[in-house]
């Protein structure tokens, strides 16, 4: 499975260090199913789709680092 797959490639110091676990593992979780929907979609082609683009695993890692340093900056977190 993609979802698993993606929670394997993460680092397990890196997946436990962030300050705000609990918000940091459902925004991590939503990112990662969205991900593999994506993935999972492609094999349907561009069909409902204006452009054509690969979601691709290093995607995927830049967008799950990009969430850890946003929880990190900031004190609120308002929408998990």
């Amino acid at each position: 499975s993609v979802m698993i797959r993606a929670y394997l490639g993460f680092d397990s110091d890196w997946y436990e260090s962030c300050t705000k676990p609990k918000v940091f593992k459902k925004l991590l979780f939503g990112l990662t199913f969205f991900h593999a929907l994506i993935l999972e979609r492609r094999k349907f082609g561009p069909l409902g789709w204006n452009i054509r683009y690969a979601f691709s695993e290093p995607d995927r890692d830049i967008s799950s680092q990009q969430l850890k340093m946003f929880l990190e900056d900031f004190q609120e977190t308002q929408w998990a």
